[in-house]
């Protein structure tokens, strides 16, 4: 795990197996995010002053995620493993695939609320299927 000491993350963050979490220097994390292991909030570029991304509340960060960038993650947001993150996330949105876009936003999500995996696997039902629907090579961009 490395995490820059200048990063800000605030107590209530898990971070789930460790393993390969790259965490930049002006990121910071709200509290009841769950970061799996493999995940990068790290720069596009070399550059100075904000560069890391800023994580809201209650996001859930799939296995091997790159968020990538001064960009915003919004509260209850959830990025799937392995999804590149180059632009902002709104609030209550799923995020998926390289580069990531949004599939689906969930008006319905109490703030502040833990959710089970179960209500997890409900929130985001259906999103596989959609996916199944676009032959390969012609999915949207």
């Amino acid at each position: 795990m490395d995490i820059h000491p200048a990063a800000e993350i605030e107590p209530g963050v898990v971070i789930d197996h460790g393993i390969g979490v790259v965490i930049g220097a002006t990121a910071s994390v709200k509290s009841g995010t769950v970061i799996y292991h493999g995940v990068t909030l790290g720069a596009k570029r070399i550059c100075s002053g904000k560069r890391h991304p800023d994580i809201g509340r209650n996001v859930l960060i799939g296995a091997g995620a790159k968020i990538l960038g001064p960009i915003k993650i919004g509260d209850n947001a959830v990025i799937g493993a392995n999804a590149v993150v180059l632009r902002d996330v709104p609030e209550n949105s799923l995020a998926v695939g390289i580069p990531a876009r949004i599939l689906r936003r969930d008006n319905s999500v109490e703030p502040g609320r833990q959710y089970t995996d179960g209500e997890i696997d409900h929130r985001t039902e259906g999103v596989r299927e959609d996916r199944e629907e676009q032959p390969v090579g012609q999915r949207e961009r």
